[in-house]
């Protein structure tokens, strides 16, 4: 049973480990600099909680894993140019505020709802693990039960914040 548990604990990591990159390339990607503000935070934040999760592996005498989930299991491929690598006739919204020219504000909210939707599979995750723990006799549960509900309050929080302030930021 421990075992199971440190397995799915990788898991939530690998996710974890997958969208700190993820949350690098929309650094890199959005044209919205307020966005880019917010992404930097939760970045920091998604650190955090990497680092909770392998505090709680190795306390349950695992190993924390590098490797990287596939986050296109959650939603469609969110490939695009990386930096202003955008099609010719993509402008900003301070270049051209025309309905032609609104892509990138348009691909922002797309790539806002994907982010939505993966912190919602982490808090899934989050939660189930938190249930797992309750039911498993392991070495200081309380402990680590604290650091996961941590996470899955700061997933809450900074999903609920990123996405009310993108969206107020995007209709400005």
């Amino acid at each position: 049973m421990l075992s199971d548990l440190v397995e799915r604990l990788n898991e939530a990591l690998s996710t974890e480990n997958a969208s700190a990159d993820r949350i690098i390339s929309r650094i890199d990607q959005t044209p919205i600099e307020e966005v880019k503000q917010r992404l930097k935070q939760h970045l920091k934040e998604t650190h955090n909680q990497k680092s909770r999760l392998r505090r709680i592996i190795t306390r349950l005498g695992g190993k924390p894993t590098d490797t990287k989930a596939d986050l296109s299991r959650s939603f469609v491929s969110t490939t695009m140019p990386r930096g202003n690598n955008l099609p010719k006739n993509v402008k900003s919204k301070t270049e051209d505020n025309s309905p032609e020219n609104s892509m990138r504000e348009e691909y922002e909210l797309v790539q806002m709802r994907r982010d939505f939707a993966l912190e919602h599979d982490e808090l899934v995750a989050y939660d189930s693990l938190i249930l797992t723990m309750q039911m498993t006799d392991t070495p200081r549960q309380h402990e680590n039960i604290s650091l996961l509900e941590k996470s899955m309050q700061v997933h809450g929080i900074l999903m609920i914040i990123t996405v009310v302030k993108s969206v107020v930021i995007l209709f400005q």
